[in-house]
C-alpha cells in the first residue's frame, strides 16, 4: 500500500453506554478512531442499566443513588416523627420500604390498599425492618403502624 493513502488516526476512548443515557460504563470500555454504536466518550454512570440514573440525574426518594454522586437519596425528605418513634423511608418507596423502631418494644405493622385488603403485615421485633414493595401494582396504600 502506497504510504501516501495511509491516514493517520488518533484513537479515543469510548465507554459502553448499555441504557442509552450518554453516559458510559467506567469498566468497560475500548479505543477507536470512530464513533462506535452503543459506545460513548463521557463515563461515570453508576448503573449502567437504568438510562434515569447518571452523573447530575435529579435524586428522586427511592432508595438509590440516582445521580451517581454516591449517596442515596441525598437531600431528600424522610417521614421521621419522633413523637411516634418511627422513621419511614423512602417515601414513595421504590423497591423496598424501611421502617425504624425506635421504641424499644415490639410494634406491628400493616399495609393496605385502598379498599381496606391487608395486602401485608408483620410484627416490628427489630429496630429497623425492611418491607419488599417491588411487587405491588403502582397505586396507593396505606401503612398502619399499631404499638401497645
Amino acid at each position: 500500500m502506497d504510504s501516501k493513502n495511509l491516514r493517520k488516526c488518533t484513537q479515543l476512548q469510548y465507554y459502553r453506554d448499555a441504557d442509552a443515557d450518554s453516559y458510559g460504563n467506567d469498566l468497560n470500555y475500548t479505543y477507536s478512531c470512530e464513533a462506535i454504536e452503543g459506545y460513548v466518550l463521557t463515563t461515570g454512570d453508576c448503573n449502567d442499566l437504568d438510562d434515569a440514573i447518571y452523573p447530575g440525574a435529579t435524586e428522586v426518594l427511592n432508595g438509590l443513588d440516582d445521580d451517581c454522586n454516591g449517596a442515596i437519596d441525598n437531600g431528600l425528605p424522610v417521614i421521621d416523627n419522633p413523637l411516634t418513634g418511627f422513621s419511614i423511608y423512602p417515601t414513595p418507596p421504590h423497591n423496598q420500604l424501611q421502617i425504624s423502631n425506635a421504641l424499644g418494644y415490639p410494634a406491628s405493622f400493616e399495609i393496605t390498599n385502598l379498599q381496606g385488603v391487608i395486602i401485608n403485615q408483620k410484627q416490628l421485633f427489630n429496630a429497623n425492618y425492611s418491607v419488599d414493595v417491588s411487587t405491588l401494582a403502582a397505586g396507593i396504600y396505606l401503612l398502619n403502624i399499631y404499638t401497645g
